[in-house]
């Protein structure tokens, strides 16, 4: 059989060349692809049953083979036209160009394994898209199945991938008009163990939101990084545990317990109250307890100035020291000088109200914030 180099006039390719980086391992898109030749046998077209070698190149001469040699046995080529399905696998995830090289002979009874008598057909043709494929071959936005979602899925010329927009303002950007994200394990609850992680640079997880210990039935927020915390920061508005219509920054309806067993509870009462203690030297001085400073005016005669004043008069009770021990025969007066933040404090001995003595005391003021 003469077979000139040129003897492969023309070519097409017609059907689907499968991306693999969009197939699914449950339901993988077909590989194989449909090629339709002209093949002459001289000035003639070439007539009868021909085996076929198919062989895919990464150059359009010499280069690389991309994938296994593919066999036809006995093909019939008609008015020297032939077709055959051809299938070198999942070669075409990639924006590489490919060129198919052909490889012709009469059919001799040969399986085509045997490569006796094979002509290599010149030069190799490109594997072009079909118009079909185009917008695959771009990838710039996926469909749905249907049609009836265009651009499900769209990048932009910045590489953000916009769902369910066309627009994206974010390296991922979901508009939807109900829950954009669902995330599902179809483990047993034993063994689920859903979260969100957060890594750095090094792929280092950072932190994490979810159930992050296998069959653990509780949510959590985890900070992983040295030294970071947990911040519970809104935009505006408050922040309700255990209701949804938190009139506080932090609004909780429930018990709260403190300490590193929970053995301490959170004090509490019907009104939203402060409590301001302290220890007065008897020179007037500041001795202990904090959010007041204190001088001394006269003889048994004491300023106590808060340093945020109570919204109304707070309730104070005092006693002096006497010894090692808070002593009795004494009273407290209270002047309120100023706006709920001055305070003068008198000891009077109960035995004779004219008696009036330096001593140093303690008081607790309790009142509205």
């Amino acid at each position: 059989m003469r077979t000139p180099l040129n003897t492969l006039r023309s070519m097409s390719i017609a059907g689907c060349l499968a991306l693999g980086s969009f197939a699914l391992p449950s339901l993988a898109q077909p590989t194989a692809f449909t090629y339709q030749g002209q093949l002459k046998d001289g000035v003639n077209s070439a007539e009868g049953l021909h085996d076929f070698r198919f062989r895919l190149f990464d150059a359009v001469s010499g280069g690389a083979q991309v994938g296994s040699t593919q066999c036809v046995d006995n093909l019939q080529v008609k008015d020297g036209v032939f077709m055959a399905t051809v299938d070198f696998g999942n070669q075409f995830n990639s924006t590489a160009q490919r060129y198919i090289e052909i490889l012709v002979r009469k059919d001799t009874g040969l399986d085509c394994s045997n490569t006796s008598g094979y002509a290599t057909l010149a030069p190799r043709q490109p594997i072009l898209p079909t118009p079909a494929a185009t917008q695959a071959a771009s990838a710039f936005s996926l469909a749905a199945p249907d049609g009836s979602h265009a651009k499900a899925v769209f990048v932009g010329n910045n590489g953000f991938v916009g769902i369910g927009t066309t627009t994206p303002g974010f390296p991922v950007h979901i508009a939807s008009t109900f829950a954009v994200l669902g995330l599902q394990d179809t483990g047993p609850n034993s063994t689920q163990a859903g979260y969100v992680s957060y890594r750095n640079a090094t792929g280092t997880e950072t932190a994490w939101i979810g159930f992050g210990s296998a069959g653990d039935p509780d949510f959590s927020i985890v900070n992983a990084r040295s030294g970071g915390d947990i911040v519970l920061n809104p935009f505006s508005g408050n922040v309700g545990v255990g209701t949804a219509s938190p009139t506080s920054k932090l609004e909780v309806r429930g018990d709260i317990r403190l300490g590193p067993s929970g053995q301490f509870r959170a004090t509490s009462g019907e009104e939203n109250l402060r409590i301001v203690r302290g220890t007065v030297a008897s020179n007037g001085s500041r001795f202990g307890g904090a959010g007041f400073e204190s001088s001394r005016l006269a003889t048994g005669e004491y300023r106590i100035t808060f340093t945020t004043p109570f919204t109304s008069p707070p309730s104070v009770s005092g006693a002096v020291w006497q010894g090692v021990g808070f002593g009795a025969g004494y009273t407290v007066t209270l002047e309120d000088i100023g706006p709920h933040k001055d305070y003068v404090i008198v000891w009077v001995s109960q035995s004779d109200t004219s008696a009036v003595t330096d001593r140093k005391f303690d008081f607790i003021a309790v009142g509205t914030r």
